[in-house]
């Protein structure tokens, strides 16, 4: 069964969750219309999904454009298209912000992609220059789950 949960088509790849915590990618421009699934499977639902430049763990230039990140389990996934495995990048921010947070949701500043804005469920937002993953910002609110957005550029 799968979840209402699509992201923006990519190269003609639709990336998708379902409600177990699957991560899957269909090519929907492909005759062959098989599913690929992510090696990483989230225990309960995912958040969010969501497009962005891919974080390459030697700090080379990326060899895709865009990847696939999932929210979930209070973490933050990245899902490579092809054939490599999972990167948890909560133990990535871990290390730039030394804090071990559960994440509500992810986004990315839309057009450069030079930031990456983390929300945490006790309401603290932490902004991550992109794809260095060093912090630049962190907000704090009084309330818990605050919803991030980008206010869209003309």
């Amino acid at each position: 069964m799968f979840k209402n949960c699509f992201s923006n088509c990519f190269h003609h790849i639709q990336a998708f969750s379902t409600d177990n915590g699957q991560v899957g990618f269909l090519e929907a421009l492909s005759q062959n219309k098989s599913v690929k699934f992510s090696s990483y499977h989230h225990k309960k639902e995912v958040y969010k999904l969501l497009w962005g430049p891919p974080i390459e763990s030697d700090n080379s230039k990326p060899k895709t454009s865009l990847t696939v990140f999932s929210v979930g389990d209070f973490k933050l996934v990245q899902h490579p298209y092809l054939d490599k495995p999972a990167v948890v990048v909560n133990n990535l921010l871990k290390n730039q912000s030394g804090r071990d947070m559960k994440i509500s949701q992810a986004l990315f500043q839309q057009g450069d992609f030079k930031n990456l804005v983390v929300g945490y469920f006790d309401g603290t937002v932490e902004v991550f220059s992109y794809p260095e993953l060093n912090r630049t910002c962190i907000i704090k609110s009084i309330t818990k789950m605050i919803t991030v957005s980008f206010y869209p550029s003309e």
